[in-house]
């Protein structure tokens, strides 16, 4: 293959798809820190947070449903770099392994991402209307388990396990086969920096990381579709 005069990686579709991801993120972020205090308010307590959310209902529902898209954007980019890579003859159970992670990742951060749009603005509005303080507390509780839960499943399981495990997995496959060192370099980067993010768990100082990690994966996903999209290498 001349690859002086072709890109191996060049999937339109998918480039398209990668910057759609990259945007609605961009936007989910700043709609919801300026509506509600994200991603900070994952932090507060309960009695901080309805007030919030209830003041801000329609803002932070677009803000989320932007970050619900931007997660499933995630999946069609999966999808056409899993097409390239056996193009490029990397193994089918290689790549078939590294793209289901990428999709359960999208899910799992879709499955965290719903209870914003559903769950928590009834708990909210519920919070807000009510004037018995045991009303009040069970609803607090009902935040915590909630948010515990599926907390853990979206950011945890999807962004940081799964996620991580695709972005290195993909990268190094890309690496091996198709060169594309500093896009490559970013992907395993934020791959391995996601993986240790898990770690929180035991460690609580590893969440620290999350404030450098973030932006090397959004830097990656538009490098990604940057690198996607050129006509030639």
């Amino acid at each position: 293959m001349n690859t002086a005069h072709h890109n191996p990686l060049q999937h339109p579709l998918g480039a398209w798809f990668a910057y759609s991801a990259s945007a609605l993120f961009i936007v989910a972020l700043v709609t919801l820190g300026q509506a509600i205090g994200w991603p900070g308010i994952l932090r507060e307590p309960p009695a901080t947070v309805f007030p919030r959310i209830h003041a801000n209902h329609v803002a932070m529902l677009a803000g989320y449903a932007c970050y619900l898209l931007s997660s499933l954007a995630l999946v069609p980019v999966a999808l056409a770099l899993r097409e390239k890579l056996l193009a490029g003859g990397v193994s089918t159970i290689v790549v078939d392994a590294v793209t289901f992670f990428g999709l359960a990742g999208a899910i799992f951060k879709a499955l965290g991402i719903v209870r914003w749009l559903i769950g928590m603005p009834g708990l909210a509005a519920q919070y807000m209307e009510s004037t018995s303080q045991s009303e009040r507390e069970v609803l607090e509780v009902a935040y915590l388990t909630l948010n515990g839960y599926a907390g853990s499943v979206g950011e945890l399981l999807g962004v940081q396990l799964t996620g991580g495990i695709w972005m290195l997995g993909i990268s190094i496959c890309v690496l091996r086969r198709f060169g594309r060192r500093w896009v490559s370099a970013l992907g395993i980067l934020s791959g391995l920096g996601f993986i240790v993010l898990t770690a929180r768990i035991f460690v609580t100082e590893v969440a620290a990381l999350q404030s450098f990690v973030n932006p090397i994966g959004l830097a990656w996903v538009i490098a990604l579709g940057w690198t996607m999209s050129r006509r030639s290498s």
